[in-house]
């Protein structure tokens, strides 16, 4: 793309541009306008102060834009080498920038107008879908949120809006307190008459220098002052409603891919060549859907010349498109910025987009995933390289808790302490499940002659529970997970629980909080499973190691459709995102898979394998009284999905509907069983094919000799043993008589 842009300015494109200098520019100043320093050897710091380490030497007349302001610091973007600091503001000065007209006739020129937008992430795109629930009279409800701060862009204004609903039964003392990277910023009085509203906080300037946000919310919940009136009533809850977010104000312009990334729209528009997709090209596309939707966007898809969000082509098709609709304007307006290989931001005049070309680049993908918190400065970016944090032990691996997700911070008990985690197959190394739990905490002494309880839940399962030694000291809890409670997601819970029953307590008086934490070198062991997957729910276990994709290659035609289909049902069933081991084939090519596969669309292979088969008519699924549950032919639109086996080694199978147009099954989300049947809404049934007298698949139009007799030949073969040995029989006996006679 550096050629590209290097190819446009020759020729006629030729410009000019003046700078002059302004006398006065403090008071006009704004974030996203352009400096230059005034002298020699100006510092370039890492922090607004004078104790920064100094990043840089810099030289009189070095550009840069301004991203931020912290008193008489600026923190800047350097234009030659992209580095960020900060700067001090008496050795800088702006620059404004003008136009000269190509043909003299003397008209005024216009100062660049900078970008102003807003950008906000609401509790759904951290995957909190119905928000977030506190239950129960108590004062130690809390948690912990996460929001990530945009980079390389000038922030105006950051506000975090709360929408908040809560019982009509909470008295006037109930409370939500909001903390803010562990400072205290707001307190709302809850139980009015209204039982809802919002509360907005502003961000101040130390909060945007960070690169992530920490809000913790807690709350007091009560509903009179006799605490075991309230322990009988119940009724008090408070809920922080899903549409509450964070708002970035925004000024300037997007200077990096990572910035262009984060501020992407909900909806984002992609653009395809023009002519059919070849294999890398899908691969690119494929990655990118997936990396989209995983992020909580809505993904469309257009062709070139119409221009998107992000553009997979290849390159000379975006050079070529560049040059037709830019021809007349001066090279210097386009701009490039490339920070991996065979991805860049391209900038042009009225718009910026992504552009992805070339050969498939398995980089140029992870530019695009969810780990942005491992990038370092804007210039140098961090690739994901799948590796795991965990100590490697032989065959097994330890993950840190804290890694997984839980939080190991401070807590002050009362009665009760919870923590919990859902463990998702992405989460562990490949051909990993989870196998046993090391739990170090420490808790003060109770004071009752009662110990601390402790219980481990495995979803929803209670596996193991133990009394905690009441000596203030450090202690150890180590198990074993039981492999017939996992899923495919695991969802671990921990709760410490304080009898007071002993306690001289009333209702009315306070129960003493003491301080309870889980040590942050907390782990979890897994251990590699080479187990077949009988059932949905070790399919992701199974497929981690590695496997083969195939495709029709009638799907390059008709990209838009099979790429949200093939990547929503992947992110659905975790399973893990191999692009560099797609394979395309012909519909009359026999698949013969040597190595665990996914199979999307129809062949004429007959597997060892095969729960339900292709070719034999309408298919029902009738239940034991010969009931039809579902009948597939008669219903639009219908995926059938089925682990099947090829020698020895398994896949998935996915074929997708033969009639009507491909559309994204809403949730494919399977666990038990190994066949499923899924419309664009979500699965209709699933069913385990070795369990027949529950429900089986029926053929009814089935009417070929050919496949009767394959199906039934025992009996077949049964009964003409039976007709010959009989025919022999009488034979031989009308033999005999004839002999007497």
């Amino acid at each position: 793309m550096i050629k590209l842009l290097k190819k446009h300015g020759k020729g006629q494109f030729a410009i000019g541009f003046i700078l002059l200098l302004c006398q006065s520019p403090y008071a006009a100043a704004e974030i996203g306008d352009a400096y230059f320093v005034t002298k020699d050897n100006s510092r370039l710091r890492s922090l607004p102060s004078t104790e920064g380490t100094v990043l840089l030497n810099m030289k009189r007349g070095q550009l840069m834009t301004e991203l931020l302001r912290n008193n008489n610091w600026v923190n800047v973007k350097l234009s030659n080498n992209d580095l960020i600091g900060w700067v001090y503001l008496n050795s800088i000065k702006p620059v404004v920038q003008e136009t000269k007209n190509l043909q003299e006739d003397n008209k005024p020129t216009n100062k660049t107008v900078q970008n102003k937008f807003v950008q906000q992430m609401s509790l759904v795109q951290l995957g909190y879908k119905d928000g977030i629930i506190f239950e129960g009279s108590a004062s130690n409800h809390a948690r912990k949120l996460f929001f990530q701060v945009p980079q390389d862009i000038g922030i105006q204004q950051g506000l975090f809006r709360i929408h908040y609903l809560y019982s009509p039964l909470l008295e006037s003392h109930s409370n939500l307190r909001v903390y803010i990277n562990g400072s205290p910023r707001k307190i709302v009085r809850l139980g009015s008459e209204l039982h809802s509203g919002w509360l907005e906080i502003e961000l101040n300037s130390e909060d945007l220098l960070k690169r992530f946000i920490q809000i913790e919310l807690k709350s007091a919940m009560l509903i009179s002052k006799d605490r075991c009136f309230d322990e009988r009533v119940g009724g008090a809850y408070l809920q922080i409603l899903p549409d509450s977010k964070v708002q970035w104000h925004l000024q300037g312009d997007i200077a990096s891919i990572r910035s262009y990334w984060q501020l992407l729209p909900k909806q984002v528009s992609v653009t395809l060549p023009q002519e059919d997709l070849q294999g890398e090209l899908f691969r690119n596309a494929l990655g990118l859907t997936q990396q989209l939707l995983r992020s909580g966007h809505q993904v469309s898809y257009t062709r070139l010349p119409e221009m998107g969000d992000i553009v997979i082509a290849p390159e000379q098709q975006i050079s070529k498109w560049i040059e037709q609709q830019y021809k007349d304007l001066p090279a210097n307006t386009i701009s490039t910025t490339s920070k991996g290989k065979n991805i860049a931001l391209i900038n042009l005049p009225d718009r910026q987009f992504l552009a992805l070309w070339g050969t498939h680049d398995t980089q140029s993908l992870n530019f695009l995933s969810d780990r942005w918190r491992s990038l370092a400065a804007a210039s140098e970016y961090q690739v994901y390289t799948g590796t795991h944090p965990g100590s490697l032990m032989g065959d097994s691996y330890a993950l840190k808790l804290q890694d997984l997700g839980m939080d190991t911070g401070l807590i002050e008990m009362s009665e009760q302490a919870t923590w919990s985690s859902t463990i998702n197959p992405s989460q562990l190394p490949p051909g990993h499940r989870l196998d046993k739990v090391r739990v170090q905490l420490i808790t003060a002494p109770s004071s009752s002659n009662k110990p601390v309880m402790f219980y481990v839940y495995l979803n929803g399962a209670l596996i193991k529970a133990v009394r905690l030694k009441n000596t203030g000291e450090s202690q150890e809890i180590a198990l074993s997970l039981p492999k017939r409670e996992m899923q495919r997601s695991n969802y671990l819970q921990f709760v410490a629980q304080r009898d007071l029953s002993d306690l001289d307590l009333s209702c009315t008086s306070e129960i003493m909080q003491f301080p309870i934490q889980i040590n942050p070198q907390s782990t979890i062991e897994t251990i590699l499973d080479l187990a077949t997957p009988e059932q949905f729910a070790n399919l992701p276990l199974y497929l981690s190691r590695g496997y083969d994709t195939f495709l029709p290659k009638a799907y390059l035609k008709q990209a838009e459709k099979v790429l949200p289909y093939l990547a929503s049902m992947l992110i659905d069933m975790d399973l893990p995102l191999m692009v560099e081991r797609m394979k395309f084939y012909h519909s009359e090519e026999i698949i013969s898979p040597v190595t665990p596969f996914v199979l999307l669309g129809k062949t004429d292979k007959t597997f060892d394998k095969q729960s339900v088969k292709f070719g034999k008519g309408r298919i029902d699924i009738i239940d034991q009284h010969n009931n039809v549950l579902l009948a597939v032919d008669t219903l639009p639109k219908i995926s059938i999905a089925q682990i099947v086996r090829s020698g020895d080694v398994y896949g998935l199978w996915l074929m997708p509907p033969e009639k009507g147009p491909l559309a994204p099954i809403k949730e494919m989300s399977l666990s038990k069983d190994d066949v499923a049947f899924a419309d664009e809404n979500g699965v209709l049934l699933t069913l385990d094919s070795t369990q027949t007298g529950l429900a089986r698949v029926d053929y009814p139009q089935k009417t070929s000799w050919f496949e009767l007799f394959g199906e039934y030949r025992f009996w077949y073969f049964a009964i003409g043993w039976l007709l010959l040995t009989s025919l022999i029989v009488y034979l031989y006996r009308l033999s005999r008589s004839h002999r007497k006679n």
